[in-house]
C-alpha cells in the first residue's frame, strides 16, 4: 500500500503539471506525447479525479478500462486511486481485481 500511495503522489503530480501546462498552452514538444496518453487513457486519468468523482462514476466507464501496456508506476498509482475512491458496481470491481 506505501509503494502504491508513493507511485500515486509521484504520477499525480507529474500529470498535474502537464494539466496546467496544458490549460496555459505551454507544453513542451516532448511533454505533448505524456499528455496525450495521459489524457487519451481513462485508467490513467483516474488519478487526476477527486475519489467522490472516481466513486459516482457510471458502471459502463470501468468496462472499458484495462491495464494492457501501463508501466509499474502507473498501475500501482491507478491501484491506490481506486483504493481510496473504493468504486462500486460490478465492472469497477472486475476492474479492480
Amino acid at each position: 500500500a506505501a509503494m502504491n500511495a508513493a507511485a500515486f503522489a509521484e504520477c499525480a503530480a507529474q500529470w498535474r503539471r502537464l494539466q496546467a501546462a496544458h490549460s496555459s498552452g505551454g507544453l513542451a514538444a516532448d511533454e505533448t506525447a505524456s499528455w496525450r496518453r495521459v489524457s487519451n487513457r481513462p485508467e490513467l486519468r483516474l488519478v487526476l479525479e477527486p475519489p467522490e468523482r472516481v466513486r459516482k462514476m457510471p458502471p459502463g466507464s470501468f468496462g472499458a478500462m484495462g491495464t494492457s501496456g501501463l508501466q509499474p508506476t502507473e498501475l500501482r498509482a491507478v491501484a491506490h486511486a481506486l483504493a481510496v475512491a473504493e468504486p462500486t458496481g460490478a465492472a469497477a470491481q472486475r476492474f479492480i481485481g
